[in-house]
């Protein structure tokens, strides 16, 4: 019983500690792509399946002003994390067209506005057909 107890431990443990390191991942490619990165504030992190996921991050723009919460696209092409797109309210270009992996094949996807985590998760989730 001991046993179990300890293998069931470690695996939670394991679990854990990958969707850190995913985080942790996601974070520095979005840092690396903010004009002030030192004023970065995120929000939650929802990583949607093996190949996507989305960061709410909140920083100041080329004027000194935070842009607001927007949200951060990021895709898996050949086992490295990638950044897609930091889309939010205020972004000009409609549709605005990206590209994603695909079962490790690069598509382009257009992406809807994007005004909170849910609507970014609803988008990415559409991108990866069943």
């Amino acid at each position: 019983m001991d046993k179990l107890k300890f293998i069931t431990v470690i695996c939670v443990c394991l679990l854990l500690s990958a969707c850190n390191s995913v985080k942790s991942d996601a974070k520095k490619l979005v840092l690396s792509r903010l004009k002030d990165p030192d004023s970065a504030k995120f929000g939650n992190f929802t990583q949607v399946n093996e190949e996507s996921a989305c960061f709410t991050v909140n920083a100041r723009n080329s004027m000194g002003g935070y842009t607001g919460d927007q949200q951060a696209i990021l895709t898996k092409y050949n086992s490295e994390w990638m950044l897609v797109a930091i889309v939010g309210e205020d972004t000009n270009l409609r549709p605005y067209t990206v590209t994603i992996s695909q079962n490790n094949k690069l598509v382009y996807v257009d992406i809807p506005n994007l005004n909170n985590q849910e609507d970014c998760i609803r988008a990415v989730k559409s991108f990866y057909p069943k």
